[in-house]
């Protein structure tokens, strides 16, 4: 149905039926194509753009048009037509096709105005969807993926969908290049898996444990030498409390290296939820491109079969009515068939 300028496509139609009474006026085949035509084109009007001025005209217009296709139709000849209907019906059948085409085309996530441009737009979804494919790599284990989620409890503030991509991609492939280190993710081979660590051993859970026994250990230790001898609960005191000290600052630095790998991975999480989704975007545009690449394949399909040559032939042999057979089956206009060829 024709949504558009209303009065612009009445002024059309009206324009075109009086070149057609002069044009065909010696051809009543083509006077009963272009009545049959307009009457066609005005059923496509939407009603509720025409006021009462306008529905006066497009009633004034069906009239005359049917005026026409009633002469047309009494001086024609049987055999002229028949040829005209069966034009008709091959026009009908690309029709089919082109009405696919548009319809596809709408839906499209931009807008194209040749075959050249959404051939490169196609190239450039294609080069992007195969990034981003490359972009998260393998999939995290199902340990990794626990740890994940405890994390994401223990910081729900963190949401890389609610921050700029930019931010998020970037920080998140420096995240994943930080995390090539000592506790490196790594790629199970029997599971094509990576799996992420917070920590090697010991961790700082561990080495605090170490300290709090070793510091025990000294207090049992003097406990023990201070009823023997001055000088060996003195050496076991030191010795115990410069152990504890060690183990200690130990459990220190290795719980900032904790935090700061827990932080890491988040990021790292980030970037691949980001990029996942930006997968299945790119992937569900890449699809609507294919189906319009599709649809306009099996035009071209019609257009080299018998029936599309045929329609075609007539097309080159009586190019003054191949514009009235568009607009009586639909389909592309002549302009956008042309572009689409």
């Amino acid at each position: 149905m024709f949504r558009g300028d209303a009065t612009s496509e009445i002024a059309r139609l009206e324009r075109g039926l009086r070149d057609a009474q002069e044009r065909f006026l010696h051809a009543p085949g083509g006077l009963w194509l272009a009545a049959s035509a307009t009457l066609e084109a005005i059923t496509r009007l939407d009603p509720t753009l025409l006021d009462q001025a306008l529905r006066d005209r497009v009633e004034r217009l069906a009239h005359d048009a049917r005026r026409m296709k009633q002469d047309g139709d009494a001086r024609a000849s049987q055999h002229e037509l028949s040829a005209l209907a069966e034009w008709v019906e091959l026009a009908r059948h690309r029709a089919a096709h082109e009405e696919l085409f548009v319809g596809a085309a709408a839906a499209a996530p931009r807008r194209f105005t040749s075959r050249g441009e959404l051939a490169e737009l196609i190239d450039a979804e294609q080069r992007a969807l195969e990034s981003l494919a490359r972009d998260p790599g393998p999939p995290l284990s199902t340990a990794t993926e626990a740890l994940v989620a405890t994390l994401r409890a223990h910081y729900p503030e963190y949401d890389p969908h609610a921050l700029p991509d930019e931010l998020v991609l970037a920080r998140g492939r420096e995240a994943q290049r930080e995390l090539l280190g000592p506790a490196a993710p790594r790629k199970d081979q029997r599971t094509d898996t990576t799996t992420w660590r917070v920590s090697t051993f010991p961790t700082s859970n561990v080495l605090l444990g170490a300290a709090m026994l070793t510091l025990a250990l000294t207090i049992g230790a003097f406990a023990y030498f201070g009823a023997l001898g001055r000088m060996a609960a003195v050496f076991s005191v030191g010795v115990g409390l410069v152990s504890a000290g060690a183990l200690l600052g130990a459990a220190i630095v290795r719980r900032r290296a904790e935090m700061s790998r827990r932080t890491l991975l988040l990021e790292a999480w980030g970037f691949r939820a980001k990029s996942s989704r930006a997968f299945e975007q790119a992937r569900a545009k890449h699809e609507h491109w294919t189906t319009v690449a599709r649809t306009l394949g099996q035009l071209d399909a019609f257009r080299r079969s018998e029936q599309g040559v045929a329609l075609e032939a007539r097309e080159h042999r009586l190019p003054a009515l191949a514009p009235w057979v568009r607009t009586l089956v639909g389909g592309l206009d002549d302009d956008a068939a042309r572009r689409f060829e």
